[in-house]
């Protein structure tokens, strides 16, 4: 009918407004794994022999770069290759080995920034976002990490969500990370069966229209769902 035509196409409206509001954070702090790497405090700092001097201008250049959101900012860290963190804007982490994380080798084998989400017996604990720090030559030297709050990934889509419509954000593998409202969604349910920027997705047990958007800047998609029984009322 015309009503569900409208309805899907809301759908596909509120799926695509919620991918930029995630493109737009991510394209941000990717730019900046790539862009401050490039400085030649970095360069400095990491060369040897370092002074003192190179060192604290590190750590203000670190600190210099979560004042765009320090709120959902855990920490702005200097990784050596093998993991050693060398340098980091929360106490505590210097000396500390992220070598057991899953960033590194997805920095190292694809050599650009990459988006990650850390997470411990299936909740996450935090949003990774890294990048290469090379020397004029080409030689990897380090990396730059953030560490951010995992609340950010909610906070992101939130502002897309209704009270009728939910908004989820989902991986490469149809594992929810975020959903606003949460809740009150069918718990398990294959969110890779529907289709990009389709209109008009019906789930297999007819509980939940949905339309699906990827995004750009991770390997990630935003679903925009409604349950049916609330679909019906509105028809």
């Amino acid at each position: 009918t015309w009503l569900n035509q409208e309805a899907d196409q809301r759908l596909l409206f509120q799926s695509r407004e919620a991918r930029a509001q995630v493109d737009r954070y991510l394209f941000t702090r990717l730019n900046l794994a790539r862009t401050l790497p490039r400085l030649p405090v970095m360069q400095k700092a990491l060369s040897a022999p370092a002074s003192s001097e190179d060192r604290d201008e590190l750590l203000r250049t670190l600190r210099e770069a979560i004042l765009d959101d320090p709120v959902n900012t855990i920490s702005c860290a200097i990784v050596r290759p093998d993991g050693l963190v060398l340098a980091s804007t929360a106490a505590g982490e210097e000396g500390r080995s992220e070598a057991g994380l899953g960033y590194l080798p997805l920095v190292l084998e694809g050599g650009g920034p990459i988006t990650w989400v850390r997470q411990d017996e299936g909740a996450i604990r935090s949003l990774i976002v890294t990048g290469p720090i090379r020397t004029p030559g080409g030689e990897l030297v380090a990396l730059l990490r953030w560490e951010m709050q995992p609340a950010l990934l909610t906070q992101l889509i939130q502002t897309s969500a209704t009270a009728q419509t939910h908004i989820v954000l989902i991986d490469d593998a149809g594992e929810v990370l975020a959903a606003a409202p949460p809740g009150q969604l069918p718990p398990e349910l294959d969110w890779l069966a529907a289709p990009l920027d389709a209109p008009g997705w019906l789930d297999a047990e007819g509980q939940l229209r949905a339309s699906r958007a990827a995004l750009k800047y991770a390997g990630w998609s935003i679903i925009s769902a409604q349950p049916e029984a609330q679909w019906s009322q509105l028809n």
